[in-house]
């Protein structure tokens, strides 16, 4: 009976050293500072052991500082706006084990002045297929008190750049512009690019910039609109370039954005609108959906047009009185007639 009763609490004993532990384990991540990287790796490791092997996606787990860096995901941004931003990554993330769950994750808070830019890491992931299916976007905002508010479920979608998965994004770097259009509030816009896209041989290859020399008689305003998609994954729509002011005989290029897909390239289609002086500020506040007829002129594909000369002329077509009308020429010759 007395042999029973010692087993009995020995027994106990040991539950109760077992159970301490893991509780001290259940912890582990939550008091883990930030900089123990190699210990919240062997951590995960330890969870990633009772998983089978085809199912994590990870046999051996790699240590080495390569493995760690591959680890780490990360999202390079740049500011090219005209004033300071601060800047964060919501994540859709899922840490550990299959027995965890799916959930969105907040990153520290960037402050970018004007054409400065950062990395922003996200949290290190041991498996490789939560790792690869990670998703996110970026939180862009004017007052810090905003950003440090902020979470995904309650993110105003103007102050949301989706980035789609994330594991993609290495090498590249994201640039962060104001897109103007009219009279319609300006809007927070992304471009997506690596180091080789913003080389001249690049642009010179997928830039679809055109030349527009003014024949009227007269000074002009002038405004294109394109119809493109710019990245992957969005939606065709219009895009308005700045205004140009043309004097009589003046040539001047429109500057275009650059599309890197081909087919985005080959079908993004465009209309000039033309103003007299007298219409300067509508040159400014209209859109493609508010331009008027008798200022709008279709000039088709605008992989057509590219480095040539769109010549803006007027004709007279009885009631209508003068309309617009254009020749296509290259740039070092005459105009002809259309």
């Amino acid at each position: 009976m007395k042999f029973k009763f010692g087993l009995y609490i020995t027994t106990l004993a040991i539950i109760s050293i077992l159970m301490s532990g893991c509780v001290k384990n259940s912890q582990y991540t939550k008091t883990l500072p930030e900089t123990e990287e190699p210990k919240n790796l062997t951590y995960q490791a330890t969870l990633l052991s009772r998983e089978k092997a085809g199912i994590i996606g990870e046999k051996h787990i790699d240590f080495s500082a390569k493995a760690r860096k591959e680890r780490r995901l990360k999202v390079n941004v740049e500011n090219t706006t005209e004033t300071k931003i601060y800047v964060v990554v919501f994540s859709y993330i899922k840490r550990h084990t299959r027995g965890d769950r799916w959930r969105w994750d907040k990153s520290n808070i960037y402050q970018l002045n004007p054409n400065e830019s950062t990395v922003i890491k996200i949290d290190p992931i041991v498996n490789k297929i939560n790792r690869k299916g990670i998703y996110g976007c970026i939180g862009v905002f004017d007052k810090k008190k905003d950003a440090i508010d902020s979470t995904y479920e309650l993110l105003d979608e103007s102050k949301r750049l989706d980035l789609d998965l994330l594991y993609l994004l290495k090498n590249k770097r994201i640039r962060i512009y104001i897109e103007k259009y009219g009279f319609k509030r300006d809007t927070i816009q992304k471009d997506i690019i690596t180091d080789k896209e913003i080389t001249e041989p690049y642009l010179k290859k997928h830039e679809l910039d055109f030349y527009i020399r003014n024949r009227i008689g007269e000074t002009i305003y002038v405004v294109g609109f394109i119809y493109h998609k710019k990245v992957d994954g969005d939606t065709w729509r219009y895009d308005k370039t700045k205004v140009y002011k043309l004097k009589r005989s003046e040539t001047t290029k429109i500057d275009l954005d650059t599309l890197k897909n081909k087919y985005n390239r080959v079908f993004a289609r465009g209309f000039l609108g033309v103003f007299d002086k007298s219409q300067k500020d509508f040159a400014h506040k209209c859109t493609y959906e508010t331009l008027p007829a008798k200022n709008k002129i279709s000039i088709g594909n605008m992989s057509t047009l590219r480095e040539r000369v769109v010549v803006i002329q007027v004709e007279k077509y009885g009631i209508l009185g003068k309309i617009f009308e254009f020749a296509l020429v290259d740039k070092k010759k005459k105009s002809h007639g259309k």
